[in-house]
């Protein structure tokens, strides 16, 4: 009969705990009376830094600190305006060598134009202009010649022509104006190499590494004045390395200043 009773008077106290705990807050916040809808309502209305956990938050920022905050505020506005002005600077600037490259290219292309103008179309197709345009100078070097086909053999020895032998396509630029100002000056050359593929350089017994595998290096006979030629090649700024094999056929390349 104790056992009973005993057993009773448990199951009664479980029950009366379990019921208080459903009925008192879970957190602090809600022994405070706040509940999460009303306390993201005053989260919103104040300010991230009025509400903390419910509860109203104290300022205790001295005046000094205040200032601070003041001064700090003040630079982030302005170095956002210093940024802002920078990059509207910069897009005019922009603009504005854009326009300046655009001019020159139409300048450049309306004197060619007027240079080519009195001839008629059928030497203007005979005719081209070896000229190699320098960015960092701002300076054209030219010399009009008369072009003629691969299956080109011979050429008169006092008319400055070139006959091409060999691709002009891959060609260094500044090697093609060296080419066009020797038949300008003495007469008719002939190229007989430019560019090479690899197992071409092997068949011809190149170097491993020639200047002929990446368009830099050019072979050709003159039919004018040897001596001539051979003094001009060897005091010519664009030509690097320099070889004279004899009966007037050249070889000359844009790499360092040499010659064997």
């Amino acid at each position: 009969m104790n056992f009973l009773m005993k057993a009773r008077a448990f199951v009664l106290a479980a029950l009366l705990a379990v019921s208080m705990g459903f009925a008192l807050p879970s957190t602090d916040a809600n022994a405070y009376g706040f509940s999460y809808k009303s306390t993201m309502e005053k989260y919103r209305a104040g300010g991230p830094s009025s509400y903390v956990y419910g509860k109203p938050k104290t300022s205790r920022r001295s005046a000094s600190s205040k200032r601070h905050g003041a001064r700090r505020t003040a630079s982030r506005a302005g170095h956002k305006a210093h940024r802002k002005t920078h990059r509207k600077t910069y897009r005019t600037a922009k603009r504005s060598r854009k326009a300046t490259r655009h001019a020159h290219k139409s300048g450049r292309k309306s004197v060619r134009k007027s240079r080519t103008a009195h001839r008629s179309s059928s030497k203007r197709r005979r005719t081209r202009t070896a000229s190699t345009y320098r960015k960092s100078q701002r300076m054209s070097l030219g010399a009009s010649v008369t072009t003629h086909t691969r299956s080109a053999t011979h050429t008169p020895r006092s008319s400055g022509k070139v006959s091409w032998s060999a691709s002009s396509g891959c060609l260094n630029g500044r090697l093609k104006s060296v080419i066009h100002q020797v038949a300008s000056r003495y007469g008719s050359l002939r190229v007989n190499s430019t560019c090479r593929s690899r197992s071409r350089n092997r068949r011809v017994g190149g170097a491993r590494h020639s200047h002929h595998l990446t368009g830099n290096a050019v072979d050709f006979r003159v039919f004018g004045n040897v001596r001539a030629v051979a003094s001009f090649l060897r005091s010519n700024g664009s030509v690097g390395g320099y070889k004279h094999y004899g009966g007037g056929l050249f070889h000359i390349d844009t790499g360092p200043r040499r010659t064997w």
